[in-house]
């Protein structure tokens, strides 16, 4: 035992090794940085200057919580390099071109930096093969865009003042609008531009891009005011737009902007934590055939109307959680005929009203209902512990007979408070076609034989935090789709119930850690032929003396850690036998002879 024991010190000093090197931001701050080549990356932590030639053949750059203040030309200089990131630097200046010997880039990440400039695209000259362009948390701004090139009347190409990079245009083409001459990034499709104090964003900042397939714009927290008309002109591929928590926007200019946004192209927009009291109905109505995600959350909704949506015949995704949304009238979602994922976590509802009942939906989540943030930060700072199970609800939830969803295939309720209880034979009848279901810390005691009967497709069942105690053999019958079973910190000890899993036959994963279980008796796994994975830690269990993993011939993993196990038995022996993974520490073994079985 001794060796083992070295020979896990030892890869876990390897490990541990490993794992600064792999990442950089775990090691211990050097006074003069360091920077290390793994294969064919550069891994720099707390340096101030990059090394003077780059490593030959690297296609990762990754420099980290550093001093690094300037980038200059001849400090990247790599036709090898396709992804440079430079996160959490004290970068705040770009020297024009400081790209352009990177031909290759094809990811480039300049997100929490101090750079404080215009948004001048003349920076990302040259980088036609970049894809994903990320900088999020600088200071970018955009206020004086349009003033960007400066010409100078000559024929031949020429060069723009210092502070900007080299355009090459000509005294020609002198009267038309400078930013529309350059074009860069022509197969850019991932730009975030988030956490910068752009304020506005004037017509002509996205005119460069007009030949580069951007399909996703980030825009949250840019405290934007104003957005000109024809600002989303240029960007004709794009599909999807974050605005997430721009408050000082009004929503008379969010509606003019979202109206003039490309209507060809299927459209992602997020609008969450923007104060909003009501939904933009008539700003999102343009959008009736191409908005296919809608992301609401964080805002203040207290009843969502009957008339709340306009028609919107493309939304497939609604998210509406944590909006203060206690009331849902009878055909508020009707305007929403092809809607599938509905997410409704966080709120005041203390029931599933029948708005939400829709025929379409395939994912419905209830998280966390009737949630009062007030009183869980007020417990979070004033409390006596962190468990949230003790935080206050202003109710209880009414789980009604589900009807006519015979499409839906995930259902979750998690730390939602069901009213009865219990889980009733006809709660879930009329779920013919789920495939996963999360009842965890739903204050559940106990539930109905058969109550789960009418899932035979059910693929996974998290009931995991509760109160329950499984007291009769047919408590899951019919499961026989079942491969994930989820019962931890419950009060189950089996009392009363012999064969409770029997039908479930398909069964790959099953956890009963912290439970109050004692003993393990022989008929108890009966039908988990299957069973890859049992998780038994945390109870009271001693010892069995006949073998209980019989019919679980396929057992890779058991954990028993933390139990009161004192010895090791024949019949402990013989289950033992069968694993690939065995797990029995922290428990109150006695070093005597009787383990002398054990350790041979």
């Amino acid at each position: 035992m001794a060796s083992v024991n070295v020979a896990v010190i030892e890869v876990f000093v390897i490990l541990g090794q490993c794992l600064l090197l792999v990442f950089p931001q775990s090691a211990p701050s050097q006074k003069n940085g360091i920077c290390n080549v793994r294969g064919s990356k550069l891994l720099c932590l707390n340096v101030t200057h990059l090394p003077k030639h780059l490593p030959k053949n690297i296609d990762y750059i990754h420099v980290i919580d550093s001093n690094l203040d300037r980038l200059e030309q001849e400090d990247l200089n790599s036709a090898s390099v396709e992804t440079l990131k430079f996160e959490r630097n004290v970068i705040g200046e770009l020297t024009e071109g400081a790209f352009r010997l990177l031909p290759n880039l094809k990811s480039l990440h300049m997100s929490d930096n101090r750079i404080h400039a215009n948004l001048t695209w003349c920076l990302f000259f040259d980088l036609d093969n970049l894809t994903s362009l990320d900088l999020e948390g600088n200071r970018f701004n955009a206020e004086s865009f349009s003033n960007l090139l400066t010409l100078k009347k000559t024929a031949a190409p020429m060069q723009y003042s210092k502070d900007f990079c080299r355009c090459e245009t000509t005294a020609d083409e002198r009267n038309s609008s400078c930013s529309e001459e350059l074009t860069v990034l022509p197969k850019l499709q991932f730009l975030r531009l988030s956490c910068n104090p752009f304020i506005i964003l004037p017509s002509d900042i996205f005119l460069p891009l007009g030949q580069s397939p951007v399909v996703s714009l980030s825009l949250r927290t840019c405290q934007l005011l104003y957005i000109d008309n024809d600002t989303w002109a240029p960007l004709q591929h794009f599909q999807k737009v974050f605005l997430k928590n721009n408050k000082e926007s009004k929503i008379d200019e969010l509606a003019r902007n979202i109206a003039n946004m490309n209507l060809r192209t299927n459209i992602s927009l997020d609008l969450s934590l923007n104060s909003l009291q009501e939904v933009p109905m008539a700003e999102l109505a343009p959008l009736n055939s191409t908005l296919v995600e809608l992301i609401l959350t964080g805002n203040n909704f207290s009843i969502i109307r009957r008339s709340a949506f306009p028609q919107l015949h493309a939304l497939v995704y609604l998210n509406l959680a944590t909006c203060g949304i206690g009331t849902i009238e009878e055909g508020a979602l009707a305007t929403l005929p092809n809607l599938k994922y509905l997410d409704l976590s966080q709120n005041r509802l203390i029931k599933v009203h029948q708005a939400v009942m829709l025929p379409t939906l395939i994912f419905l989540r209830l998280d966390r209902n009737p949630y009062d943030e007030s009183s869980c930060r007020w417990q979070r700072l004033h409390g006596d512990g962190n468990d949230e199970n003790d935080y206050d609800y202003d109710d209880d939830f009414f789980v009604p007979i589900f009807e006519k969803m015979n499409r839906l295939r995930s259902l979750s309720f998690s730390w939602t408070h069901i009213k009865t209880r219990e889980i009733t034979k006809n709660m879930f009848a009329g779920l013919k076609e789920l495939r996963k279901m999360e009842l965890n810390k739903c204050h559940l005691r106990s539930i109905e034989a058969r109550a789960f009967s009418a899932l035979q497709y059910l693929q996974h069942l998290d009931l995991s935090g509760n109160q329950l105690e499984i007291d009769n053999d047919e408590v899951f019958s019919r499961l026989t789709s079942l491969s994930s079973l989820l019962l931890h910190d419950n009060r189950i000890s089996f009392k009363g119930a012999k064969s409770p899993f029997k039908t479930l036959g398909s069964l790959l994963h099953l956890q009963l850690n912290k439970n109050f279980i004692t003993h393990l008796t022989k008929d108890l796994f009966l039908g988990l032929e299957n069973l890859e994975t049992l998780i038994l830690r945390d109870n009271n269990i001693r010892y069995w003396n006949w073998p209980v993993l019989g019919a679980t011939r396929n057992l890779y993993s058991l954990r028993l850690s933390r139990n009161e196990l004192m010895e090791v038995t024949e019949a402990m022996l013989t289950d033992f036998a069968i694993l690939r993974k065995l797990d029995i520490s922290e428990n109150p073994f006695k070093c005597n002879c009787e383990l002398h079985n054990f350790y041979r």
